[in-house]
């Protein structure tokens, strides 16, 4: 019982430690002669619960029981607190919590689960599992029994009484009513500064195969190798990047071709002063969201902000699908691999390794920059192979006219220009999304894709809005694979009030990790209520919540999640009972104040 066979193999349990509070709410017959002292099944209870696997062997572990009784019958809490071995061989911690009711019946409590919810306290995120049934029996001074369902297994259940039943009453246990949106759960240590790598994976070969990484792809055995242990579903990373780029023109005042301008040179054009030199910067960051993991492809989310929080909040300013190999990309590499490169020239890029800090953590790394040039390199951490830092330049040369401001005369003359960009490891962290490890709805197995409508609106809080464009296009899902979907995202603009239209095309993937996907696992949208908080991300600050969970205007249940920041907020509305993706927008208010917003609605299937 409460063992996620789909994610722990039953044969390496051990150690569970369970806390059980068993409940009732059904009438019973149960004699009573005007005290609660008669009741012979409230109070708390402690023993021995039994699990038997099908190679024979089991495992044994303490439970307590909290039985009360209460004018509507009986009523109680569950929750528990399991250590399992994974099938890495890495210990998991496990809570589970919930309530359950019944009634008696010949000396016997017969009971259901009313909710309940199994909880992967490193992943922070629910697994799915049926109702259970639970049945105490009086042995005397004892009483034995079994809980949980057909499907997941039985637990055979042996207790003694410890404590006399608490008084009777109408009131609900204390926190009951369903699982919280945020438990106060223990936390297992996490690494220094780069992820965990305590959970498996557990998704198995797909039919999709992410494009091995140039710079590894000549290694031996790079081909065949699996992601590494950390690389799973939910795994955030966070870089920060920072850009700049200089146009200068060593000291001199230039000039520009300007028909208004103030010199007229010997070809008779009129030109206009600039300054010596001028240059731009900026800073954002860059996140990384692992949303599946297969024996051939790593499919990731990356999303871009526009400001780091010193000058500017973080502004979402660009979206894109990333498909990998499981040995790896430009954002981690498989620690096998790194441990093949030795110091040196190899297959054109120049190798060095030794110590490299980021954020006050000291590690061993693998340097890689071009031999050709030394305009970009790569630092990797050698151990995990997690990309600490990176960094390019690239400088180029213009001709231009220029004044010598020495003897006031103008010549021609060059600009070195230059840019360049870094970026610097931030954190990695598991997300707390409750449909992460969900499997795809039944309602997209024969489905090609969906039609859209929308619209594109500009309000520049004048009082007035410019006028809007209709947006009409397509979903079209090109590749399927059993974890994830790959799919031709097709928009057309249409522009009313100026004529003419624009046609834009991108590559995407949709996968259970996700936030936005096409799809969110009705079981899960089944429990989610208004406000509940599913994550909130502590570089950007956007939180990704529950924004309403109800009836929309056509009738029909749905649940909008929503993902918000200072600066920009995006929703996307499922249907609770396909799953499915019915709407989904985007708005962003510029420093400006000005707002844009773009929104999208499936209208059809095909």
């Amino acid at each position: 019982m409460f063992t996620p066979v789909a994610f722990i193999k039953r044969s390496l349990l051990h150690g569970l430690i369970f806390v059980l509070f068993a409940i009732g709410q059904a009438p019973t017959s149960l004699a009573q002669s005007g005290s609660m002292a008669a009741d012979s099944f409230a109070g708390a209870w402690k023993g021995t619960a039994r699990d038997q696997y099908e190679d024979g062997s089991y495992s044994e572990y303490p439970i307590t029981i909290q039985i009360r009784r209460s004018n509507r019958g009986y009523e109680a809490r569950v929750e528990a607190e399991l250590e399992a071995t994974a099938e890495s061989g890495q210990p998991l911690a496990i809570r589970y919590s919930g309530e359950y009711e019944g009634g008696t019946a010949n000396r016997v409590l017969t009971m259901r689960s009313r909710w309940h919810r199994l909880h992967v306290v490193e992943l922070d995120q629910d697994l799915s599992i049926g109702p259970y049934s639970l049945t105490l029996e009086h042995r005397g001074d004892r009483m034995q029994g079994r809980a949980g369902n057909e499907n997941d297994g039985w637990t055979d259940l042996v207790v003694m009484r410890q404590s006399p039943q608490p008084r009777s009453s109408d009131r609900p246990f204390p926190g009951s009513g369903g699982p919280v949106s945020n438990p106060e759960l223990p936390r297992a240590p996490r690494a220094t500064g780069v992820p965990s790598p305590r959970i498996p994976q557990t998704q198995n070969r797909g039919e999709i195969r992410g494009p091995l990484h140039p710079l590894f792809a000549s290694l031996p055995g790079a081909n065949a190798l699996e992601a590494p242990s950390w690389v799973r579903p939910g795994m955030r990373l966070t870089f920060w990047l920072g850009s700049a780029s200089i146009v200068g023109a060593s000291g001199k005042v230039t000039l520009v071709e300007d028909p208004k301008g103030d010199w007229t040179l010997e070809d008779g054009k009129k030109y206009r002063e600039t300054s010596p030199g001028s240059g731009s910067g900026a800073a954002g960051y860059v996140q990384i969201d692992i949303v599946a993991v297969t024996r051939g492809a790593v499919v990731m989310d990356l999303r871009s902000y526009l400001g780091d929080g010193q000058i500017s909040s973080p502004a979402l300013s660009g979206m894109q699908g990333i498909l990998s190999h499981p040995s790896g990309c430009e954002f981690w590499v498989h620690p096998q691999l790194l441990r093949q490169l030795r110091p040196g020239t190899t297959n054109g890029f120049q190798v060095g390794t030794g110590p490299y800090e980021v954020n006050g953590v000291r590690y061993n790394s693998v340097v890689i920059r071009p031999s050709a040039a030394g305009s970009s390199h790569s630092v990797y951490d050698l151990e995990s192979g997690l990309l600490l830092s990176s960094g390019s330049s690239s400088a180029s040369r213009t001709s231009h006219v220029e004044i010598d401001p020495a003897t006031g005369l103008y010549q021609p003359g060059t600009s070195e220009n230059s840019m360049m960009m870094v970026s610097r490891f931030v954190t990695a962290r598991q997300t707390k999304l409750p449909w992460a490890r969900e499997s795809m709805p039944d309602g997209f197995a024969n489905l090609r894709g969906f039609r859209l409508d929308g619209s594109y609106r500009m309000d520049m809080n004048l009082g007035t809005s410019l006028p809007g464009t209709r947006l009409s296009g397509q979903i079209e899902i090109t590749r399927r694979d059993p974890f994830f979907l790959e799919y031709e995202f097709k928009t057309t603009g249409s522009f009313d009030d100026f004529g003419g239209s624009q046609t834009s095309s991108l590559v995407r993937y949709s996968a259970p990790a996700q936030v936005g996907g096409l799809w969110v696992a009705p079981q899960v949208l089944a429990r989610l209520d208004t406000g509940r908080v599913l994550d909130e991300d502590p570089v950007t600050g956007y939180r990704i919540l529950v924004e309403w969970a109800g009836r929309a205007r056509d009738g029909r249940s749905v649940v909008v999640i929503t993902e918000k920041g200072r600066a920009a907020s995006q929703q996307w509305a499922y249907d609770r009972q396909t799953g499915l993706l019915v709407t989904s927008t985007h708005t962003q208010v510029l420093p400006d104040q000005t707002t844009i917003t773009t929104e999208q609605r499936v209208v059809g299937q095909f």
